[in-house]
């Protein structure tokens, strides 16, 4: 190149900008490639997690077809154990984002469900995806879903699905669940495609105590416990859970607004005598209470010993490469109670689990007197006679559905609540439900 006069050679090498433009440009693409490629092997796990959740949904309607019940799950079983013949190939049970698990991903956020699942009602999911952000649901129709993980905090401190805790839950509506005694077991908070929150809190099995609910109006929230699921939109209400003998016992008292209960397989007292309580939901509302005892705690210890056994391992995994491990420990420690385990020589336990064993004791709530004569069980179809071996054939005045309490003002006759009252929407549901059959 000619200037001035003079001829100047071009440099043939980058300038020292030329080169930093370069390196900046080669690292922006990689971190391009990098993301997508992270996102495209998470959308992959999500994919796999989601495929096996639905053939877990089918093994499952497989399984009620052929017992008319569901899988109980845990605390009782696991469902790889129980839906093993319907499911021959364990990798099903494994969600891929869960290195450390061997053989069950799912069975803590599985909820069992005693009727057959015809509504729009979570069955079991998976949070742990894009870095526990994302669930991956099923609902009950076989629907599949995608949900936001939404925060919950207790006592103003984070926690995670798979964790359990006392204290004070509130949810990101708003909405606050409290239990000093009882342990509360998170199973997920997440927001539905419209945009609700639904949110699952379990009562531990084995444990007892009250759960005090205020709920946000709007929220759809759901208290399992071993006998019955309480479902709310927007409500305030009590949970009160213990054990007469080894059957798992359930009080609901309304307060304001409107609670369906679902009966998990449960019995009511009634007319001196137990009745079932059947698998339809049934409406409280605000005075009203409800009691269903359930069936007894029978829980399958080697299965639950061979759960155990994989958790300690998964632990151990996960303690060796830094992970956070709180909610398998938590698992663990719940287990723990069922079967006899020796967890002496494991170090990141502090206070070894005792073999569980229910106090034969009446809850505090329940008034012995006001128990009928006789065993709890049966047939849910059929009325267990009183001492005598008489049916009841006749309600008597003052009548009030089964297992339900009334207002105190409220007229109830043998003729039923006032037409168009709360009340007479609840008697003319236990009627149409089967509840009038002996009139």
């Amino acid at each position: 190149m000619t200037m001035f006069g003079r001829t100047r050679k071009r440099n043939s090498g980058f300038s020292l900008l030329e080169l930093l433009l370069c390196i900046f440009a080669l690292s922006m693409l990689m971190t391009v490639i990098a993301s997508s490629g992270r996102r495209v092997k998470q959308s992959a796990m999500s994919t796999i997690c989601m495929n096996n959740l639905r053939q877990i949904s089918i093994a499952m309607a497989t399984y009620y077809n052929d017992y008319k019940d569901y899988p109980r799950g845990l605390p009782y079983s696991t469902l790889p154990d129980q839906l093993h013949s319907y499911l021959p190939d364990s990798a099903v049970f494994v969600c891929p984002v869960d290195r450390t698990e061997e053989s069950d991903s799912y069975s803590e956020f599985y909820v069992y469900r005693s009727e057959q699942l015809a509504k729009m009602k979570y069955t079991i999911g998976c949070p742990r995806h894009k870095d526990d952000k994302e669930s991956v649901n099923i609902f009950s129709l076989g629907r599949t879903a995608r949900g936001r993980v939404r925060k919950v905090m207790v006592d103003n401190v984070p926690v995670y699905p798979g964790s359990a805790c006392t204290g004070t839950i509130t949810l990101e509506d708003g909405t606050t669940i409290t239990s000093s005694a009882v342990s509360m077991f998170v199973i997920q908070s997440f927001r539905m495609d419209d945009g609700r929150l639904y949110t699952i809190i379990r009562a531990l099995d084995g444990e007892s105590g009250t759960i005090d609910v205020q709920a946000t109006p709007g929220t759809n929230l759901e208290i399992v416990t071993p006998s019955l699921i309480a479902a709310v939109r927007g409500t305030a209400y009590t949970v009160s859970v213990g054990y007469y003998g080894l059957k798992p016992v359930t009080e609901v008292s309304v307060s304001s607004g409107e609670v369906s209960i679902s009966p998990l397989n449960g019995f009511f007292p009634l007319n001196n005598a137990w009745t079932g309580a059947g698998k339809q939901p049934i409406s409280l509302f605000p005075g009203m209470q409800l009691t269903v005892y359930g069936q007894d705690l029978k829980v399958d210890a080697k299965s639950i010993g061979g759960r155990l056994n994989t958790l300690r391992r998964k632990i151990d995994k996960g303690i060796s490469s830094n992970q956070d491990v709180s909610s398998d420990v938590d698992i663990f420690d719940w287990l723990g109670r069922f079967v006899n385990v020796d967890c002496s020589n494991i170090s990141w336990i502090e206070n070894p689990p005792d073999h569980f064993v229910p106090e034969e004791t009446i809850p505090d709530f329940i008034d012995p007197e006001s128990l009928p004569p006789g065993p709890i069980g049966g047939n849910e179809e059929e009325t267990i006679p009183a001492e005598g071996g008489e049916e009841t054939q006749e309600d008597p005045e003052g009548f009030i559905p089964p297992g339900l309490v009334g207002n105190e003002n409220s007229e109830q006759g043998t003729e039923g609540p006032p037409p168009g009252s709360d009340e007479w929407l609840i008697w003319v549901r236990w009627l149409f439900f089967g509840g009038g059959r002996g009139r």
